[in-house]
C-alpha cells in the first residue's frame, strides 16, 4: 500500500522534501504518525508489515524510516537486516535512517536491534516535539552526511543514554581500554588466517562500534567479517582499512573535550 502527500515545490522549482516510510500496523498509530509528519511537511509513504515496507524502499528510497518493531507477515527487526542489505547493495555511500518504534526493549533486543541495523530507538507513545527534535537531528538533506560514515557522534551517544554525560565518558573509556586487547587478538589471528575467529571478533566489534556510534568503523569491520566467512586469502588489506578506522576513531574522540 503506497500513499504520497502532495509535493510543494520550493523557490527554485525544486522537490526536495525529507521522504519518510511509516512501517506501523496499526491504523490509529499510523493516523496519529502521518498527521505529526505532515506538519514537518514530509513526503509520506506508509507500510502495514515488513514485506510492505521493504518493497516500498526499493521503490522510493526513503531518508527515514519509522519502524514499529512487531508486525505481523515480517517483523521490524526482519525488515530491518533486508533494509540494510539493500542499502549495501546500492553502495552509494548513503544510509536510511530506521528508527524503531517500540513499547519496551531489553539490552539483548536492543543489540539485535543495532546489529540489525537500526539507528535510534523511540519509546511509544511518541510525542510530537520528539518527532521534531528526530528529524532535525537525522535530516541527510540539512546534514549532507552518512550516520554510515560518521566516525564518531558523541552527541548522538550521549542523546542515547538520555543525557548521561559521565556515563557515556565512562564507556568510552572502557571501549577504548578494551579495544588494545580485542585488537591483540585479531592481529594473531589474521597472522594465522584463522578465518572463524576472525570473523567473530570482527562480528563482536561491528556491534560495539554500531553501539558507540562510530559508523565508519563498524562499516569496515563488517567487510572484514563478510571477508573471513568467505576465507578470503586477501584479507590483509581489509584489515589494515579496519585499523586505519580505529585509530582514526582514537583521533577523534582525544579531540573531544570530555
Amino acid at each position: 500500500m503506497e500513499r504520497r502527500v502532495r509535493i510543494q515545490k520550493g523557490k527554485q522549482g525544486s522537490q526536495l522534501k525529507l521522504r519518510v516510510l511509516i512501517v506501523e500496523d496499526h491504523p490509529v498509530n499510523m493516523k496519529i504518525m502521518r498527521f505529526m509528519l505532515e506538519k514537518k511537511d514530509c513526503e509520506i509513504y506508509e507500510a502495514t508489515n515488513g514485506v510492505e515496507a521493504v518493497d516500498l524502499f526499493q521503490k522510493v528510497l526513503p531518508h527515514l524510516i519509522f519502524m514499529d518493531m512487531q508486525m505481523p507477515v515480517m517483523d521490524g527487526l526482519k525488515a530491518a537486516e533486508e533494509i540494510r542489505r539493500l542499502d549495501n547493495e546500492q553502495k552509494s555511500g548513503k544510509r536510511t535512517t530506521i528508527i524503531a518504534l517500540t513499547a519496551s526493549v531489553s539490552q539483548e533486543e536492543r543489540a539485535d536491534s543495532i546489529d540489525a541495523g537500526i539507528d535510534i530507538f523511540l519509546a511509544k507513545p511518541l510525542t510530537y516535539e520528539k518527532l521534531s527534535e528526530i528529524i532535525k537531528g537525522t535530516n541527510p538533506l540539512e546534514m549532507g552526511i552518512s550516520p554510515e560514515y560518521t566516525v564518531f557522534d558523541y552527541k548522538g551517544l550521549i542523546e542515547l543514554f538520555s543525557g548521561n554525560k559521565n556515563l557515556v565518558d565512562k564507556l568510552i573509556d572502557e571501549f577504548l581500554m578494551g579495544s588494545i586487547t580485542t585488537l591483540a587478538k585479531l592481529d594473531i589471528f589474521v597472522t594465522h588466517n584463522d578465518y572463524a575467529s576472525i570473523e567473530n571478533l570482527a562480528h563482536s566489534l561491528k556491534g560495539q562500534l554500531l553501539n558507540m556510534k562510530a559508523g565508519k568503523a563498524a562499516k569496515e569491520f563488517s567487510k572484514l567479517e563478510k571477508k573471513a566467512a568467505q576465507n578470503n586469502k586477501e584479507i590483509d588489506s581489509c584489515y589494515n582499512s579496519c585499523l586505519d578506522s580505529i585509530n582514526e576513531l582514537r583521533d577523534e574522540i582525544e579531540k573531544i573535550n570530555r
